[in-house]
């Protein structure tokens, strides 16, 4: 197959004494077959950046697999055709742009696990208002990928888009809380209730992306919610799902003034 590059992103980097940023370098995530690798190019991402880099010129570091993918459980729902992305199939896989950076970046495969359990439950127990979950991908024994039903835009996309009169806000704020009464009727706290992690589905909303979700009362894992949409606690709690989906209600009603600076994919 060759040496491919999956994901690319810029670094930055705090001037001394001062509260300005610089360029540092492009973080690259590459692919061959099923080995991974990271590398840094010393130039900025543009929209020639891909075409403009000879993956077989980097210094390339490996990622080893063994820290990304879990071991599938024997049991684990699997996805009937999970080769790719689809029009009916979305294939979530971890970013890996982070990896090497910090503890938690290096503990991926524990993150992928707790989510496959969760998504285990809610494939259980299916609601309107939350995405439907099809089974995991499986290569070698090992989880690369979790399969959802595709759905559309997210809220967050749609309202920075100027679409904010083409649905019933009120009925997607009920959506909005009809999945989350589901997830707390289940003892599951989501824990990062925000606009992009509500996606449209025709003239309904889903709820999506649950590595961070909690049992209510277990301390909160590696996978943290979003700055600004979640509260402050050390602890999963039912309060923490209804104060983001305040939030939303606001950004909703008042997007102008809403700081939405930290609510990032």
């Amino acid at each position: 197959m060759g040496l491919e590059i999956l994901e690319c992103s810029e670094v930055w980097k705090e001037v001394d004494n001062s509260d300005d940023f610089e360029f540092s370098h492009t973080k690259v995530i590459l692919r061959d077959g099923f080995e991974f690798f990271y590398a840094r190019v010393d130039q900025r991402k543009t929209p020639s950046f891909q075409a403009s880099v000879d993956p077989s010129a980097l210094e390339l570091h490996p990622i080893p697999t063994e820290t990304i993918w879990p071991k599938s459980p024997k049991n684990a729902l699997r996805c009937p055709n999970p080769a790719s992305d689809s029009a009916e199939i979305y294939v979530k896989r971890p970013s890996l742009l982070a990896y090497g950076d910090s503890f938690v970046s290096t503990e991926i495969k524990t993150l992928v696990l707790h989510e496959v359990q969760i998504c285990e439950t809610l494939a259980q127990f299916q609601h309107p208002n939350i995405a439907k979950y099809l089974g995991c991908q499986v290569e070698n024994d090992l989880i690369t990928g979790l399969c959802f039903e595709k759905y559309g835009d997210s809220l967050f996309q749609m309202m920075q888009d100027g679409r904010s009169d083409s649905f019933d806000k009120g009925a997607c704020l009920q959506d909005i809380r009809n999945g989350i009464q589901h997830l707390h009727s289940l003892e599951i706290v989501h824990g990062d209730i925000n606009p992009h992690n509500i996606l449209s589905h025709g003239d309904n909303f889903v709820i999506i992306d649950f590595d961070s979700c909690a049992k209510v009362g277990e301390e909160l894992g590696l996978k943290l919610g979003t700055d600004g949409w979640t509260q402050e606690s050390t602890t999963a709690e039912y309060s923490n799902d209804w104060y983001g989906f305040s939030k939303i209600e606001e950004f909703l009603h008042d997007q102008k003034s809403f700081d939405t600076s930290s609510c990032t994919a």
